[in-house]
């Protein structure tokens, strides 16, 4: 019997996978953590509670305080993934991996440093930088997108920009990763 080589879209993939799972179980354990704690402390809590969301024109709305935890966790989770995609990125390039953990950080100081300043530049195109969306809170309040007079910011916006950067980077990281093999 011999064996069979694995395929390279299967490493990246299965990193990436095993990455997304663990990053899941770890959210989910500090979500039933905090839950446990709050149900000893102060009963179940009020997830009905009113949480403001703006609006275009000052207009706002209200939305379920249980509502806002579940989209910030969506949101965070994604903005997790996307940061995964970098650090692959930088694994590939770069064998060390304390390298490619600070080149990460760097990028993703970087790019919302540089995120502040485009939201004046460039109205139009500004809500698809995935690094706005970075502001987890302010996102799902729709306080950065009144700050920023652009209501094309918004939760759904930023999950499908967050998405594609990450699938983009991580087609990149496979290339490079196929053609580093050869």
């Amino acid at each position: 019997m011999g064996t069979l080589p694995l395929k390279r879209w299967k490493i990246i993939w299965s990193k990436m996978l095993t990455l997304v799972m663990l990053t899941f179980f770890v959210l989910l354990a500090t979500s039933l953590w905090g839950i446990l704690l709050s149900v000893m402390f102060d009963r179940f809590g009020d997830w009905n509670y009113p949480v403001l969301i703006y609006g275009p024109d000052f207009s706002f709305r209200f939305m379920e305080m249980g509502t806002f935890i579940l989209l910030c966790l969506l949101l965070f989770f994604i903005v997790l993934i996307f940061c995964y995609s970098w650090l692959f990125l930088y694994s590939v390039l770069i064998k060390r991996t304390f390298m490619a953990i600070v080149l990460t950080i760097l990028t993703l100081v970087l790019g919302i440093q540089l995120s502040g300043s485009e939201i004046v530049l460039n109205q139009s195109l500004a809500p698809i930088n995935p690094f706005h969306y970075f502001h987890i809170i302010d996102m799902i309040t729709m306080e950065y997108a009144l700050t920023a007079e652009n209501f094309n910011f918004t939760i759904w916006n930023g999950i499908f920009s967050l998405v594609i950067a990450s699938f983009i980077i991580v087609c990149i990281s496979y290339f490079i990763f196929s053609r580093k093999a050869t």
